[in-house]
């Protein structure tokens, strides 16, 4: 790969292969251009880095996520899909994982477990019956 000045005609880059790591496209946030000796390059310039790695580099799998994330209706669905999602996680898997949960409890946590949410009902929440005992 060669780069070229297009005023002057010098030549600023040669590589032999495309090494430079293009930082993936996320809306229009600047894009970095790594270079194997560690410069880093920033850029706004999002098409031309878009057509630069397409050009020397090939399709990247970042590439179909920049095309879902800039249309409004794909954000749409995916967030309606999330909110089912976690609708789902709290009416369904909550329940799944207490009742997991309470099965693999030892009796003895149970047991404690009772008799102090009983005391803390009665310091907080119940008075004294006016009833008699039953023998």
């Amino acid at each position: 790969m060669t780069v070229d000045n297009s005023v002057d005609g010098c030549r600023i880059l040669s590589l032999s292969r495309f090494t430079i790591k293009v930082s993936p496209r996320l809306a229009d946030t600047p894009r970095y251009l790594h270079f194997p000796d560690g410069e880093k390059f920033e850029t706004q310039d999002n098409p031309t880095v878009d057509r630069i790695a397409k050009r020397f580099a090939g399709a990247r799998w970042t590439d179909w996520l920049h095309q879902l994330e800039s249309r409004w209706r794909f954000a749409l669905i995916a967030l309606a899909a999330m909110l089912l999602f976690v609708r789902g996680g709290i009416t369904y898997g909550v329940p799944i994982a207490a009742s997991g949960i309470a099965h693999r409890l030892p009796p003895s946590i149970l047991h404690a477990t009772g008799e102090h949410t009983l005391c803390i009902l009665d310091k907080s929440v119940l008075r004294k019956s006016d009833l008699d005992l039953l023998t």
